[in-house]
C-alpha cells in the first residue's frame, strides 16, 4: 500500500498539512469523523470538522481508508494498509478492540462460492459483549 504523500502526488493532488495529520491520526482503530476531530483539537490545529469529511471522503475514494459500519449506525474510518481484522464491541461503554479471527475465513468464502455461486467481495464481522471493565 502506497503511503498518503505518494497517493496524492500521483493524482496531482495537494499534500496539505490537513491532510498529513489526518493520515497520521487514521489507524486501524475504527474512529469517526467526530473522533477524529476531537483528537484534531487535542493537537491545537486549525482544522475544522467539514475539512476532516471531505479529506476522509478522499481518503476513502484513494483507497487510504475504509468505512467500517459497527451496528450503531455511525461510520468509523481504519486505514487499509493495516490487516484485515475484526472488532470487540462493549455495549456498555462502547470500547472497540481489535482482533485476528485465527480460523480461515477464506475457507468459508470458498464455500460459498461454491455452494451458493456468490462471489464475496468484502465481509464485516463483530462481536458484542461486555469488556472486562463493564463485565
Amino acid at each position: 500500500m502506497m503511503n498518503i504523500i505518494d497517493l496524492l502526488k500521483e493524482k496531482e493532488m495537494r499534500v496539505t498539512a490537513a491532510r498529513m495529520m489526518l493520515a497520521d491520526i487514521l489507524s486501524d482503530d475504527p474512529l469517526s469523523c467526530e473522533e477524529l476531530y476531537k483528537i484534531i483539537l487535542e493537537k491545537n490545529s486549525a482544522i475544522d470538522l467539514a475539512s476532516v469529511y471531505r479529506n476522509i471522503d478522499l481518503f476513502l475514494r484513494l483507497g487510504y481508508a475504509r468505512e467500517v459500519e459497527l451496528g450503531d449506525g455511525k461510520k468509523r474510518y481504519e486505514r487499509t494498509d493495516v490487516p484485515h481484522h475484526h472488532h470487540l464491541i462493549c455495549k456498555s461503554c462502547a470500547s472497540i478492540q481489535d482482533v485476528e479471527v485465527k480460523q480461515n475465513l477464506a475457507k468459508e468464502e470458498e464455500r460459498f462460492v461454491k455452494e451458493y455461486q456468490f462471489q464475496v467481495t468484502q465481509h464485516a464481522l463483530e462481536f458484542y459483549g461486555l469488556c472486562k471493565n463493564c463485565k
